[in-house]
Formats: structure tokens, C-alpha cells, sequence
């Protein structure tokens, strides 16, 4: 599965060690939005679709998002980034267009990323531990789309809203276009009792925004120290990553 490709994510030293001993950190999802001036980072759209259905007094540029989503977000490898060398040896590339982003990203760290080459035993260990928790949880590539795509995306939204059943097409899992390079992968867990005071079509004061856009959760899994390795990311990008195993992997 896509999904169990590598991943990678940019952090100083101290997080992503403490993401090797287990402890996820994931930030509420309104927080990207507030990032308007990052350009590799500052979708105002993140996690959020534009809507034209809704309108409220004094509110432009409204959107549809699920503020009860708190986020983590990592840049994965996809297929094509991958050459098979040997029976036993593959190797990751990062390409051009995505080289750019991840350096701009890393300005605000040592330089290092955690690589998780076994994602899929991360997720593993992720929602074993959400389970326990009985917390809702869902993981997945984001999916890119032109802004044409949007009112589909809208549509189909507010119809799983109105039948009050899980949406498919969850708005923590779209970006637009432009965004393409990051490759994101993104794990997120739900609360819905952190939102119950509010209704459905709620139009959130500029103080609830910034409570929420500075909200965060902890989530302590089994350590990864097996499944992944501190890296300097130059190095990775200016040269494959060129991963070892047995034919029976």
C-alpha cells in the first residue's frame, strides 16, 4: 500500500527524539491555516474547503473544516521515487520540485529528519495505541486538487454532514495543487466532544480560532527506534536513501 512507503518529518533534535521514544504530537488542524505567510507551509485552506453555501455577518472567505482534528503531518516517498537496485537493496529519491520545500521547511531546525521506513508498522503501533484510547483516528496521503474541484468536494461533504455518517472525503485530507510538492502523508485523531458546545454551521470567533490553532495533543505509542533513523536531510536529498532488506520483506 502507498500509505506504507517512508516518511519523513523535519523537526529540531529534541522532537524528533522524542517522536523515536513514541511520543506523537500532533497540533490542531486550524493551526496551518494561521501560517499564511509560511508559502511552503500557509495553505489558509488547510483543512479546510471553501464554501459558498454558508454565509454569516461580517465573515468573508468562510470554509467548511472539522476543528475537532488534530493532526500530524510527514513528507512521503511515492512510488515513482523508488528504484529497485537488487533483490535486497532499494533506493528513495527526493525529487527536484519536493527538494524545495523540505529545505525551506528545515530552516527552522538543526537540518535533521526522522526517516520511518517501515510507516507501515508505525501506523501500526499508532492505532493499536488510539484503540486502547477508543479514540477515532484516520491516516491517508493528501489528496491535491484544483480549485475546480473544490465545489465536488463540497457537495460531497455536506451531504455525509447531513446524513451524519463518517465523510469519505474528509477536508484534513485535501490541499490544493500548488501544495503538491510537500507529498504529504498525514495521521490525525478526532474529538468530537471538544466541539459538541458548537453547532454544525458554526462561525468561530477570532478567540476561538486562536485557542484552537494552539491546541495540541500527545498520543504515547511504542517507541520507533527499530522502524526509523535521525538523518541529516541535505544528505538525503542530495543523494538517494538506499534501503537493505532480506527477500522476504
Amino acid at each position: 500500500m502507498e500509505w506504507g512507503l517512508p516518511t519523513l518529518i523535519m523537526a529540531k533534535d529534541v522532537f524528533l527524539n522524542k517522536l523515536q521514544k513514541g511520543e506523537v504530537y500532533l497540533k490542531n488542524c486550524l493551526y496551518y491555516q494561521q501560517m499564511e505567510y509560511d508559502e511552503q507551509r500557509g495553505d489558509k485552506y488547510d483543512s479546510g474547503i471553501p464554501s459558498k453555501l454558508f454565509s454569516f455577518k461580517d465573515v468573508t472567505n468562510g470554509r467548511i473544516t472539522i476543528p475537532s482534528a488534530y493532526i500530524k503531518s510527514f513528507f512521503q516517498y511515492k512510488p515513482q521515487n523508488v528504484k529497485m537496485l537488487s533483490e535486497t537493496q532499494l533506493a528513495f529519491y527526493i525529487p527536484d520540485n519536493s527538494a524545495k520545500s523540505l529545505k525551506k521547511l528545515s530552516e527552522t531546525t538543526e537540518g535533521n529528519a526522522l526517516l520511518i521506513w517501515d510507516t507501515k508498522e508505525f501506523i501500526s503501533r499508532f492505532v493499536k495505541k488510539c484503540d486502547e484510547l477508543n479514540m477515532k483516528y484516520c491516516f491517508s496521503p493528501v489528496e491535491y486538487v484544483d480549485d475546480s474541484q473544490y465545489a465536488d468536494c463540497e457537495e460531497m461533504l455536506i451531504q455525509g454532514i447531513n446524513e451524519q455518517r463518517d465523510c469519505v472525503l474528509n477536508p484534513v485530507f485535501i490541499k490544493r495543487k500548488s501544495y503538491e510538492p510537500q507529498q504529504e502523508f498525514r495521521i490525525a485523531v478526532v474529538f468530537p466532544e471538544k466541539m459538541s458546545q458548537y453547532e454544525p454551521a458554526h462561525s468561530f470567533s477570532c478567540d476561538e480560532i486562536n485557542r484552537l490553532k494552539n491546541d495540541s495533543v500527545t498520543i504515547q505509542i511504542e517507541p520507533i527506534c527499530d522502524i526509523s533513523t535521525i538523518t541529516n536531510l541535505q544528505e538525503i536529498i542530495d543523494e538517494p536513501y538506499i534501503l537493505s532488506c532480506s527477500k522476504d520483506d
